[in-house]
């Protein structure tokens, strides 16, 4: 059954399968009277037809009328259906999406995206934060924050790391700092510099400026390696050229840069900032985020992969994970169940409850009670369970079933948590029965 990752960020919502990166499509929607373009198609007609083009869409899902409907397309949330059966059709008509969503998603978006997706001919299999993903192979001690640009906003997460897992602390949303107030103020420069060095002026027509949006990324990605670039544009047949420098575009940005530097820094109390790709892309950001960790593109798609059977969900319902295990370069000397490192101690081998040895004999395992043989462990996944156990850079996990918790060593934690040999745990508060993780082990030791 093919699956693929759907990263939810309105400037390029991408699907990838992990082999391949299938699909690029932002986040625009053109409203005609009998029709609807979406995606790249609708973004580059954007200046074209300014009134019919709505691109907030994913930014306010939900029920609210649109501005201008059209059609079938009356609230923000018909949109987003067109756009994920788009998103869904080009990409060959993947039979399963797992969702990576940003933090500024609040839960009735959460639970309206997954209305849409019910609706729409594939299945919903996960839900998880996308920084979280983002995160769970970088290195950072305690706390981090993760910084992403969308559309019409800026997007701060802060992370912690703790006992092996990456978790979402709370998350800051920073209106009007996005892609198109970028954009916005590069065209003005880049405006200025036509203006003055060929006397054309780009915003005069819809048609050069339009072109002027669609050239616009590729001279920002031709300045990632050097310091000027030679712009073309072409009016009526005639070619119009400016010299645009990397300073210039920082420059102009540098107010919206400032505003995100400093709330993020406010944010993270000095911890590290993870740039996502589109960040650490644009122009000299690196000069102005000291201390920064750039992620590389594909980060959140690899980070869900490596996670899928812990983001997928048995259940019918999904559930939003927002804690990850960290990666294994990263986990070294962190004894599971939080305590002080233990490098000696063998892997457990067995759960032992009510006088019983449950066997760990599979990679990822389900607990779960029967009326007749008492507590068991399977590996099968259809049946209703309590909790699963398995196997993951080199830890044992615990993960709590739908909306239970796990009582580990006294204490209720969020799961997955990490377990090693010695820890106990009971399933809910107060759970009847108590789990212990043991070792079995030969006359002369582990």
């Amino acid at each position: 059954m093919s699956l693929c990752v759907v990263e939810l960020n309105d400037i390029d919502v991408c699907v990838s399968d992990g082999v391949a990166l299938r699909l690029h499509s932002p986040g625009y929607a053109l409203l005609g009277s009998d029709s609807l373009e979406i995606g790249e198609a609708a973004r580059a007609k954007a200046r074209l037809n300014p009134r019919q083009t709505n691109s907030h869409f994913w930014t306010r899902l939900g029920t609210d009328p649109l501005p201008n409907p059209a059609g079938h397309a009356r609230h923000y949330a018909d949109l987003a259906f067109a756009h994920l059966n788009h998103l869904h059709e080009s990409a060959n008509r993947p039979e399963e999406i797992l969702f990576a969503v940003p933090g500024s998603f609040s839960r009735e978006q959460l639970s309206i995206l997954l209305g849409v997706a019910q609706r729409c001919p594939f299945r919903a299999v996960g839900l998880v934060d996308s920084a979280v993903a983002a995160a769970t192979d970088v290195a950072f001690s305690a706390r981090a924050i993760h910084v992403d640009l969308q559309l019409h906003q800026s997007v701060l997460t802060r992370l912690s790391r703790d006992a092996g897992t990456v978790a979402r602390e709370a998350v800051e949303v920073l209106p009007g700092t996005g892609w198109v107030q970028l954009l916005e103020r590069w065209a003005r420069m880049l405006t200025e510099g036509f203006i003055r060095q060929s006397r054309f002026d780009p915003l005069h027509t819809a048609q050069s400026e339009q072109q002027l949006y669609d050239r616009m990324p590729g001279w920002l990605l031709a300045l990632q390696q050097q310091s000027d670039v030679q712009a073309e544009l072409v009016n009526a047949g005639v070619s119009h050229h400016a010299k645009l420098r990397a300073n210039d575009f920082v420059r102009a940005a540098q107010p919206l840069y400032t505003q995100i530097v400093d709330a993020a820094h406010r944010f993270g109390e000095g911890a590290p900032l993870l740039l996502s790709h589109r960040l650490a892309a644009l122009p000299r950001t690196g000069d102005l985020l000291t201390g920064c960790i750039p992620l590389r593109e594909g980060a959140v798609v690899s980070g869900c992969l490596q996670h899928i059977d812990l983001i997928r969900s048995d259940e019918g319902a999904l559930r939003f994970v927002t804690r990850l295990p960290a990666g294994a370069s990263i986990t070294q000397g962190v004894e599971p169940g939080g305590g002080e490192a233990a490098p000696a101690a063998p892997d457990p081998t067995h759960v032992l409850t009510a006088a019983r040895a449950l066997r760990l004999r599979a990679p990822r395992l389900y607990l779960r009670r029967s009326d007749h043989d008492g507590w068991r462990l399977s590996t099968d996944s259809t049946a209703p369970y309590s909790c699963s156990i398995f196997r993951e850079g080199g830890n044992w996990w615990l993960l709590a079933a739908s909306d239970a918790r796990i009582e580990l060593n006294g204490k209720d934690v969020e799961t997955p948590a990490p377990v090693g040999t010695g820890d106990r745990f009971r399933i809910g508060k107060g759970g009847d029965a108590e789990f212990h993780l043991i070792a079995e082990v030969d006359d002369d030791g582990p």
